[in-house]
């Protein structure tokens, strides 16, 4: 067996909370031992996608569901879904892959699905041959190619969309000027704003909801009434929206099309895994993009294993006590900040709790003046030696402690290493 330690890697304290770039999150016992008797067989794959998806649109509350390879590759079916809801592909979203027998029937459904990303090369540069049935499908032009997004909701991930084929129209009225502390954008966007870009090749209107960044620009709920006016799907990017536990219905009931979410995160399934959930016949039709097939997201794979893992999490994660897990949080993110009030090149110490998702911060803004060092320089300082830790910030010089992904006792070590960077301080 291999472990960190005979790989050189350093194991990390984390006090960022579940970023992908530290590992995610570690997950509940019952998910490694039902991958592990997950791993002792083969199964269908096709079969597990449909059949695991229906647990998991029962506990979202959804028609449908399809445990994906990370919120980012449900976002990119999503939007192939979404880009081909009007062609002959749907014709066959309502069939079961696994049931398909007919060579025919195969050959139509492969050529669609692999028509994206780049459809548009099909009328007439690229040679027909390419393609298992010998012809262009005739429904090629069909497929809507536009998304929509708020200038308030660009984030470092929209360009999910265009990794299906999409183009993004970012509408509203841009603002350059942002929020340095927080890193929200003050760009605004007004409901005839959103109307006036939808056009016959919108095949979706997105948003996104983390740290309550839905209720920047037009709400959730008139996104869904505007955009379904025109037959025009909503898809949400949830990502880690998560607690409350209610949020997985919360979405849904804004009217949202397609929700997309992670499977690791606060849920602690898999890392590599994320639920896409929300209408059956575009889930069906994201299905019949994904792996093990050969569209778009054929290289989004979620190993049997890896599905098995995260229907369990989910599972799991929904049995715990939520204001007993809060509760715990906060006492953590209240004893930074006890620790941190008043020591030399500590301007403040707050606490903070944020909405979707619903979690306690530790907020130290540093006196870089006092302490003679920027606030960046320290958490640098903080992530060398043999255990690093690894801290969250907002600019200018807060360092932000985020207790959710703590070991028991970890806090003290975090705590103490940092009043170390702080020594000297006037």
């Amino acid at each position: 067996m291999v472990t960190y330690e005979d790989l050189g890697v350093r194991k990390l304290i984390n006090a960022a909370g579940t970023l992908t770039i530290a590992g995610g999150s570690c997950t509940y016992p019952e998910v490694v031992e039902a991958m592990k008797r997950a791993n002792e067989n083969y199964v269908m794959m096709d079969e597990l996608q449909v059949k695991s998806g229906s647990v998991v649109a029962e506990l979202f509350g959804t028609e449908a569901a399809l445990v994906t390879a990370g919120c980012f590759s449900a976002l990119v079916l999503a939007t192939a879904a979404c880009m081909t809801k009007d062609t002959d592909l749907g014709k066959l979203a309502s069939v079961e892959p696994y049931e398909m027998r007919d060579d025919q029937e195969t050959t139509e459904w492969i050529d669609r699905i692999r028509l994206l990303p780049d459809f548009w090369r099909w009328k007439g540069e690229y040679p027909s041959t390419y393609l298992i049935g010998g012809r262009v499908p005739s429904d090629l032009d069909r497929i809507r190619n536009e998304v929509i997004l708020q200038w308030c909701h660009k984030n470092n991930y929209d360009h999910a969309y265009r990794a299906a084929g999409a183009r993004l129209v970012y509408v509203g009225t841009r603002k350059t000027d942002t929020d340095r502390i927080g890193g929200v954008s003050s760009s605004t966007c007004t409901p005839e704003q959103l109307e006036e870009t939808i056009t016959e090749k919108t095949a979706a209107v997105s948003f996104v909801t983390v740290y309550g960044r839905w209720k920047l620009g037009v709400h959730p709920e008139e996104i869904c009434k505007i955009a379904h006016e025109h037959d025009v799907p909503v898809i949400a990017d949830c990502a880690s929206m998560e607690p409350p536990r209610a949020n997985l219905q919360k979405v849904m009931k804004w009217g949202v099309d397609l929700a997309c979410w992670s499977g690791g995160k606060q849920i602690r399934g898999p890392n590599d895994t994320g639920f896409l959930v929300g209408r059956k016949g575009l889930v069906d039709l994201a299905r019949l993009h994904c792996f093990p097939h050969h569209g778009i997201g054929r290289g989004y794979k979620a190993e049997k294993a890896s599905i098995v893992g995260a229907v369990t999490a989910l599972q799991t994660w929904l049995r715990q006590d939520e204001e007993a897990e809060f509760d715990h949080l906060h006492r953590l993110a209240k004893y930074f900040v006890d620790e941190f009030e008043g020591v030399p090149g500590v301007r403040s110490a707050r606490l903070r709790v944020t909405e979707d998702p619903r979690l306690p911060f530790a907020d130290i803004e540093i006196d870089e003046k006092a302490s003679g060092k920027r606030m960046l320089d320290m958490r640098v300082n903080l992530k060398r030696g043999p255990q690093p830790i690894w801290t969250a910030f907002r600019l200018p010089n807060i360092l932000v402690l985020n207790p959710y992904t703590l070991k028991e006792g970890e806090e003290k070590v975090v705590a103490q290493r940092l009043k170390e960077e702080l020594k000297g301080a006037r």
